[in-house]
């Protein structure tokens, strides 16, 4: 993706902002870029808005301020979690040199379909050792939240460009919705009873 986000394309965006950035926005901006785009094949999937997650840039506070000029300049969107990179290049590449790509919820995903991907999380046990630790989560929660974490990415037609940022969306998704799982109701016995 870097080949197709030119020195041209990077002008254009900065000369479309709605008010003045400095020299560390602009660097900011310019990292944040190449960070996200520096892996990605030049698909039209890939060539799309994207989010970071905060708690991916290293010394997140010390950067705060540039992000909120970013925003007020209408680059980006500071959300509670992640800053969302508004999609600014998209109309200045060279939208020839996009490869197809795969549509769906699954996006690029080496997955076949939901099924597999719902398998391929349950079988994970290092997300699961990880996600019950840090948030103390039995097998049995864990599997709900799956199924609804794949219902909730179906019903958005969430799209995946590898499996890592679909396992980092699942890693900030689970602490959000662990609270909102359906209790299940225990049954109280009186001594005695079977």
């Amino acid at each position: 993706m870097l080949k197709l986000i030119t020195l041209h394309t990077i002008d254009r965006i900065f000369q479309g902002v709605s008010s003045p950035l400095g020299a560390m926005e602009k660097m900011l901006y310019l990292n944040c870029l190449v960070h996200h785009f520096r892996p990605l094949e030049a698909t039209e999937s890939n060539a799309v808005a994207f989010d970071i997650a905060k708690s991916e840039i290293p010394n997140f506070v010390s950067y705060e301020r540039q992000f909120l000029e970013l925003e007020k300049a209408g680059l980006v969107e500071v959300l509670p979690f992640t800053i969302h990179f508004i999609n600014h290049w998209g109309a200045t590449i060279d939208r020839t040199q996009l490869g197809k790509s795969k549509s769906g919820f699954l996006g690029d995903l080496p997955v076949e379909n939901a099924e597999q991907l719902k398998k391929e999380l349950l079988e994970n046990d290092y997300m699961y050792e990880m996600l019950a630790m840090k948030h103390r989560l039995n097998r049995n929660e864990y599997n709900k939240l799956i199924d609804m974490f794949i219902a909730e990415q179906m019903a958005v037609s969430k799209k995946y460009y590898n499996m890592n940022d679909c396992l980092k969306h699942l890693m900030f998704w689970i602490p959000l919705q662990k609270n909102r799982m359906p209790n299940e109701k225990k049954s109280i016995k009186i001594l005695g009873e079977q």
